[in-house]
């Protein structure tokens, strides 16, 4: 603490480096490496810090083992950071997951429709382009995809 850098910022420096240094050889890892360095580092996914190593082992481990992908799937915010090729592998084997995903999506979806075919049901300043599709019956929906 005397020779100037505090103790917090020398320890901080230190995981960075590891951590780049680490995160740098994770693309040239085999497989059987990356399993034990997934063993090794999912323990403290929890920690913001070292979030980013075992995030970039998941990313790079095809498939990964399905005891992991439950536990990712038991925590959103993480889930939310997960390469979406790890999303993918957990919605496999979570479907509920997937559809509570999905459903705001298509919530959105169905909101911007029917906002959509209320302005298409106003004759008022209506582009013809637009007028030309509410004359023809299109856009509404009714027996089949646009």
């Amino acid at each position: 603490d005397q020779l100037g850098p505090s103790r917090a910022a020398a320890h901080q420096a230190v995981l960075e480096r590891a951590k780049a240094a680490l995160l740098a050889r994770i693309p040239s890892l085999p497989p059987a490496a990356l399993l034990a360095l997934l063993e090794s580092s999912f323990p403290f996914v929890g920690i913001a810090d070292l979030r980013a190593v075992p995030l970039a082992v998941l990313a790079r481990l095809t498939p990964v083992p399905a005891s992991y992908l439950k536990q990712l799937a038991t925590d959103g915010e993480l889930f939310g950071e997960l390469p979406r090729v790890v999303q993918r592998q957990v919605w496999e084997l979570d479907r509920k997951l997937l559809q509570s995903h999905a459903l705001s999506s298509v919530a959105a979806y169905t909101g911007e429709t029917a906002t959509v075919l209320r302005a298409l049901d106003m004759d008022e300043c209506m582009p013809p382009h637009i007028a030309a599709l509410a004359a023809a019956g299109g856009g509404r929906g009714e027996g089949g995809a646009q």
